[in-house]
């Protein structure tokens, strides 16, 4: 769908901010390495109402800084308001 696509390309903008939080969890763990899933709900002008990271094997502090940056993201709006949409991420050292 559109709106698949659409959630892609904001996704793709976010992903540098993502990579440095993962960055800075590198500094305080250079093995570091791992799955998230951000799960994000969306209001129904595509506005972020909450994220979690269930099931997080990362530090707090990339889980915190991961919810952070998706939080102030703008998404298209839902089909159906709210929904819920699942981000993994996988980090690895390059």
């Amino acid at each position: 769908s559109s709106a698949e696509n659409s959630n892609a390309a904001v996704l793709k903008g976010l992903s540098k901010g993502f990579q440095r939080c993962y960055q800075e969890g590198l500094q305080k763990d250079p093995k570091l390495s791992g799955k998230v899933v951000l799960e994000a709900k969306l209001g129904a002008k595509g506005e972020v109402t909450s994220v979690s990271t269930p099931n997080s094997k990362m530090p707090v502090s990339v889980n915190e800084c991961l919810k952070e940056k998706l939080a102030k993201a703008q998404f298209p709006p839902p089909e159906k308001a709210p929904a819920t949409i699942s981000i993994p991420l996988v980090f690895a050292q390059q």
